[in-house]
């Protein structure tokens, strides 16, 4: 008796339960739908299917755009995220945005990866495929999907999920309390310190913008960019982010461009779940020097190549021996040269045994 009661009050809890979890669950997928189908440019860079339960990357490209029509402009973040499902790791490649490289199909001279959009557009060519194809070159790895993302779909994005809690680092290490100030977009000034904090789309947007106060420069920045990243990651996969898809979505549609299929959008959550764990982050060591009245960074070929394999390494890729563009020198015959004194010894003793 009492187990027939107990099945019927179950019963009328997971009757209407399992409705909201089917009524939600078919909104979130018709959201999600139309919102990366309105805003996909193209299925992928190669026309080749990615299966997305083995190792895979993508690029997010932060642009220095207020918004509108303006969606490329210069990038100044730029991550490449490599995926690894099977081991359950995630890698981030930090590219500086001033760093010299050449740009494959457009004829220019090298200039900085972040003026690739911009060339890209002067000569008729997809901003996007270009810079996909640049980060390809440098670091010898493909690039299977993009994501394009403005200003003002960085500051509604995180206002859209309640604000973030991070935890800001010290950018001296010899005064740990010492904090900074950024100009925020909106003509306030934010004012940050290290330790735990709650930002909003303003602040957080400052925060990850600043590097002329960090003792690090660009280094340091590519830090709290990262820290911000995956606390906003964290959050837009909670089950939080439910109730603000609508609003989402909208951001999406008119700041962000990606080639992401609507198809694949869960099995990317699931992707990330699988390797948000576990995270490495490295960034391409770099050298400024003026070039053509011009700063730019100049990567170290040998740390390229270390990152290069690694990242190969990761996606299950063959660990390349040398880099393209870096040709073997030829070695050169050393011959061992004795002083004339000991010469002359020598070929005396030389002489006298033989007679």
């Amino acid at each position: 008796m009492k187990k027939t009661k107990t099945r019927k009050v179950l019963s009328y809890i997971l009757f209407p339960l399992s409705l909201v979890l089917a009524t939600t669950c078919g909104y979130t997928s018709c959201v999600l739908w139309d919102t990366f189908s309105s805003t996909q440019t193209k299925n992928n860079l190669d026309d080749d299917e990615v299966d997305t339960s083995k190792p895979f990357t993508v690029l997010l490209a932060g642009h220095d755009a207020r918004g509108g029509k303006e969606l490329f402009s210069r990038p100044d973040v730029l991550m490449l995220l490599s995926f690894n499902p099977e081991k359950k790791e995630l890698q981030i490649t930090h590219i500086p945005r001033d760093l010299r490289v050449k740009i494959p199909d457009l004829n220019t001279p090298p200039t900085k990866i972040n003026h690739t959009c911009a060339y890209a557009k002067e000569k008729n060519i997809d901003p996007s495929r270009a810079l996909c194809r640049t980060v390809q070159s440098v670091l010898k790895v493909p690039v299977h999907y993009y994501c394009n993302l403005n200003m003002k779909a960085f500051i509604k994005g995180i206002d859209a999920i309640g604000g973030i809690d991070v935890n800001i680092p010290a950018i001296n290490p010899r005064n740990k309390k010492a904090g900074f100030s950024q100009k925020m977009l909106n003509g306030k000034v934010a004012h940050f310190t290290p330790g735990p904090c709650h930002l909003d789309g303003q602040k957080a947007l400052a925060c990850l913008r600043m590097r002329k106060d960090d003792p690090n420069s660009d280094s340091g920045r590519n830090v709290r960019q990262r820290i911000i990243l995956l606390e906003a990651l964290k959050k837009i996969s909670s089950f939080y982010t439910l109730a603000h898809l609508s609003s989402i979505s909208e951001i999406l549609k008119e700041n962000v461009e990606h080639n992401i299929p609507a198809t694949k959008v869960l099995s990317l959550k699931k992707a990330y779940d699988k390797c948000c764990n576990n995270v490495k982050a490295v960034r391409i060591p770099t050298s400024p020097k003026r070039i053509d009245n011009l700063l730019q960074e100049i990567a170290d070929p040998v740390q390229l190549k270390i990152i290069s394999n690694s990242l190969r390494k990761h996606l299950g890729l063959l660990v390349e021996e040398r880099q393209a563009n870096m040709p073997l020198k030829p070695t050169k015959k050393i011959t061992a040269t004795l002083p004339k004194k000991l010469q002359t010894k020598k070929l005396s003793k030389q002489r006298a045994i033989h007679g």
